[in-house]
């Protein structure tokens, strides 16, 4: 016995116009989101890459100037390596929210030295600035530079994937002396 293809029947079944654009319509909405995201995390990616670069450069101003060094200074030199800044407006750049630089536990200079051990560096309890440190290498002044920047935009489809959100920050350590 032979079933009847509908085919025959019901010429609809048989017209295959449109579907390119019933396809595109369904794909379209899908990579769109994939290319946002992926333009969003670049953005986000570089806007930690040039945080990284202005708090680097802050830590060796820090470094080139020693324990005389100014925290106004440091502020300045961060906020004016930072590339993304307020002028123009723009929804996709902001200045450095927040950078604070601190001298460690103490909270002034040449109060107390340090031995830094570990991976990221962590300084401990304060030593005899003459005391030699477990490594071999000689006590010295430290200075802690960190700086916090904001993500803008409207579309924060990685920041919303991230554990902090919108903020991002780095963090450095510097030997002064």
């Amino acid at each position: 016995m032979r079933f009847p293809t509908f085919s025959r029947y019901i010429p609809i079944a048989w017209d295959r116009r449109g579907t390119a654009v019933l396809e595109f319509a369904i794909t379209a909405p899908a990579v769109a989101l994939f290319l946002a995201g992926a333009a969003d995390y670049g953005l986000a990616e570089w806007s930690r890459s040039c945080l990284s670069n202005a708090v680097s450069q802050a830590g060796y101003y820090a470094f080139r100037q020693g324990t005389t060094v100014s925290t106004t200074n440091i502020t300045s030199v961060v906020n004016n390596a930072f590339p993304l800044t307020s002028s123009p407006p723009d929804p996709l750049s902001a200045a450095v929210s927040a950078v604070s630089v601190s001298y460690p536990p103490s909270g002034t200079t040449g109060t107390a030295c340090y031995c830094p051990s570990g991976t990221p560096a962590t300084l401990g309890t304060a030593v005899s600035c003459t005391s030699t440190c477990p490594d071999g290498t000689a006590a010295g002044y430290y200075i802690q530079i960190q700086a916090t920047y904001t993500l803008k935009g409207n579309f924060r489809l990685a920041s919303s994937l991230s554990t902090n959100g919108n903020q991002i920050s780095d963090t450095v350590i510097m030997r002064l002396k």
